[in-house]
């Protein structure tokens, strides 16, 4: 084991300890979904967390480097239920048959058509970045960035801070089925330490639901 790598791997379970008396859960890798996120109708933070992808890298490298860029926090800020009104679907009605129309309406006037934004940021001491979207659903179905019923959300990747390295934007994408979408972004991060050059991946998968859930 290098000297630089038992330094950085003493540093992070340091982290992980004060993350565990903190609250927050110090080792999860930031692609796992937990299922429904119970603060999801408003915001919360958690950290310190660790960017495994980044303490790999820097361990392969086995270079002299800051601990602190592998650590950093993440919040998730979600919007109040919106209720998609009658009055705001005139819009749609040349792009839809009378049928589909009119089951739009329907749904609309009975609440069952709602709508919500979230923006999910990663904020450590060298970089910061957002995944930002809104989406639709109606308790069967959620939607994105795909048209349906007249709406159309969307997702946006955007990187806010970097001091010292590059962030690239990999993915900002979309899958999964008609009642859960999968948003994912990933981030490329690149830079040189004692003449070595390192890069690794951070990949995000942001859920949300036909119900209206949000978690990762």
């Amino acid at each position: 084991m290098t000297k630089n790598k038992s330094k950085l791997t003493r540093s992070l379970i340091i982290v992980s300890m004060a993350a565990t008396l903190w609250g927050g859960v110090a080792s999860a890798p930031a692609f796992a979904a937990t299922g429904p996120w119970a603060g999801a109708t408003d915001a919360a933070t958690s950290g310190p967390l660790i960017d495994q992808q980044c303490v790999e890298a820097i361990e392969k490298a086995a270079v002299q480097l800051s601990d602190d860029v592998c650590v950093y926090k993440e919040t998730l800020e979600t919007s109040a239920p919106e209720v998609v009104s009658v009055a705001s679907l005139q819009s749609a009605r040349g792009s839809m048959s009378t049928a589909d129309f009119n089951s739009l309406v329907a749904a609309a006037a009975a609440g069952t058509v709602q709508t919500k934004t979230f923006t999910r940021t990663y904020d450590n001491v060298v970089v910061a970045w957002r995944q930002t979207g809104r989406f639709y659903y109606d308790g069967t179905r959620a939607w994105v960035t795909a048209s349906y019923r007249g709406y159309q959300g969307y997702q946006t990747c955007k990187v806010d801070r970097t001091i010292g390295y590059a962030i690239s934007i990999k993915k900002c994408d979309e899958s999964g089925s008609t009642s859960t979408r999968n948003l994912r972004a990933i981030f490329t991060s690149n830079l040189i330490a004692d003449k070595v050059p390192i890069g690794w991946d951070t990949e995000w998968h942001t859920y949300v639901n036909s119900t209206g859930k949000v978690w990762w």
